[in-house]
């Protein structure tokens, strides 16, 4: 059983189902913020669900799984809004 909190700072895989999740860059969100264009390391291009990280920017990593961005892997703080 997984404890109650844990680090998401090395997080690899889905947190819902503990499968592989993918760490992608974000490269466009569309002008409705729900959907963005990302690319993963070799170059490959996919569009992901954006709706549980609204938060996201582009130029960011994601972690995604199924096409869903789960979280966002950040570098380093965020300047103010």
């Amino acid at each position: 059983m997984r404890p109650s909190t844990y680090d998401c700072d090395e997080m690899t895989f889905c947190i819902t189902c503990s499968d592989a999740a993918e760490e992608l860059r974000i490269e466009a969100i569309g002008a409705d913020g729900a959907t963005g264009m990302c690319v993963d390391a070799l170059g490959h291009r996919s569009e992901i669900l954006l709706g549980l990280v609204p938060e996201a920017r582009v130029g960011e990593q994601v972690l995604v799984h199924g096409g869903v961005a789960l979280l966002v892997v950040l570098a380093e703080p965020r300047a103010a809004r």
